[in-house]
């Protein structure tokens, strides 16, 4: 049985101090999420059985390995305490009758009005076709959470992946800009290479009219890309570059919003295929890129 665990950090003298680790959820042995993976987490004012909830997750779970992934929802008011479920239901439910379906995945919660109201990212995958969708919610009374609109797949112009095809948008962290005004995206370029499809070997931060959510005529802005290469150190010969760079996030505030200023902080997941150390692989690193 899986688990999401959270642990406080503390940056001391340029470095990060680590507190103790806190499970926080657990995959449910005899219901849909089983398996759980892929949370987010937004701050604002969520009432759910009579209490009021300061913290909203979105997560995908399954009953049975990776696919026929669903997405559903937990509260709490302590980030490091045990998490409430919403329900006992996900709020996006995979209709693919395929057992073989990704599913819904890869959430990623933004507010827009520091309440209860924001945006719900996720990936589909289903047997014919990959990509992603978006819907808003009014998330403030979760007993009854009001879907205020569900837009089709987002559009991919502007972007590209590193084999000439149809390019795809699958395992993405988005945020508002800091004026609200703009969305940012870190996304998995995909594939690495034509023999392994299914694996990237960097990220790319583009960006776009907040428009674009419902003008799918609009085009994404790429602002920067996270190769191996660029995490290298070029003058230490030692220093390692990344074979793979995955899943990115933003940095933002508790409300999914860039901080002010020109850079922005992506974290990642990282993978080398050499390096047996557990320590080199699989990994969380930090990269700060231009918006």
């Amino acid at each position: 049985k899986q688990v999401f665990a959270a642990r406080k950090a503390t940056l001391v003298d340029g470095k990060w101090q680590y507190g103790a680790k806190n499970i926080v959820l657990r995959g449910n042995e005899y219901s849909w999420d089983k398996n759980i993976y892929n949370p987010s987490i937004i701050k604002g004012n969520f009432s759910y059985q009579g209490t009021t909830y300061n913290y909203l997750m979105a997560y995908n779970g399954n009953a049975n390995g990776d696919v026929n992934n669903h997405i559903g929802l937990a509260v709490t008011n302590d980030i490091l305490s045990e998490w409430v479920r919403v329900g006992s239901r996900p709020i996006l439910e995979n209709p693919e009758i395929y057992e073989a379906s990704y599913g819904y995945g890869s959430p990623s919660l933004v507010s827009y009005d520091r309440g209860g109201k924001g945006y719900i990212f996720y990936a589909v995958g289903e047997t014919q076709v990959s990509f992603e969708a978006v819907k808003t919610y009014d998330f403030s009374n979760l007993d009854n959470p009001v879907l205020e609109e569900g837009y089709a797949s987002l559009p991919v112009n502007g972007i590209t992946d590193k084999v000439e095809g149809f390019p795809v948008i699958m395992n993405a962290g988005f945020a508002l800009s800091n004026d609200g005004n703009s969305i940012y995206m870190v996304r998995d370029r995909l594939p690495q290479s034509a023999s392994r499809p299914n694996q990237t070997a960097e990220v790319e931060v583009a960006h776009a009219s907040k428009n674009i959510l419902n003008d799918l005529s609009l085009s994404w802005t790429v602002s920067d890309n996270i190769t191996g290469m660029k995490t290298m150190d070029l003058e230490d010969e030692s220093s390692l570059g990344w074979d793979e760079i995955y899943s990115g996030e933003f940095v933002t505030d508790a409300y999914g919003k860039l901080l002010p200023g020109e850079k922005a902080e992506v974290i990642y997941s990282t993978y080398d295929e050499e390096a047996n150390n557990p320590a080199y692989t699989a990994t969380l690193a930090a990269y700060e890129v231009n918006l």
